[in-house]
């Protein structure tokens, strides 16, 4: 009898144990669960006044009268609208070096590659 009172004693134990490391695995999972969300929730108010920030923008009438003039093509009364050809704004950006580099004859381009330096 004291036998079987020994092996209760210790299975109620057995089951305590149980219990109270799933209570605190619990409360584990459930703070890195709050801290996840807490992260989430700054990601979002960070995003959210960002968000607030770009409105205010877009409200403002500069935005709308840069809106106008660059993708409309409009303008204000008295003035012209120039458009200028693709090609004319890549031939006038070209630089000195590129200029420089058309003089040099080709070996001294090739050499300029192959140590990396460029003349």
């Amino acid at each position: 009898m004291r036998k079987l009172a020994i092996y209760i004693i210790i299975v109620f134990q057995i089951l305590l144990i149980a219990s109270l490391i799933r209570g605190v695995y619990e409360s584990f999972q459930a703070r890195e669960r709050i801290e996840r969300l807490e992260r989430t929730r700054s990601e979002l108010e960070q995003e959210r006044a960002e968000l607030g920030e770009k409105l205010k923008e877009v409200q403002s009438a500069e935005y709308l009268e840069r809106v106008a003039r660059e993708e409309l093509h409009l303008a204000k009364p008295g003035e012209k609208v120039v458009i200028v050809p693709e090609e004319a704004r890549t031939e006038k950006g070209k630089s000195d070096t590129e200029d420089n580099q058309a003089e040099l004859p080709n070996w001294q381009k090739w050499w300029g590659v192959v140590s990396g330096k460029m003349y």
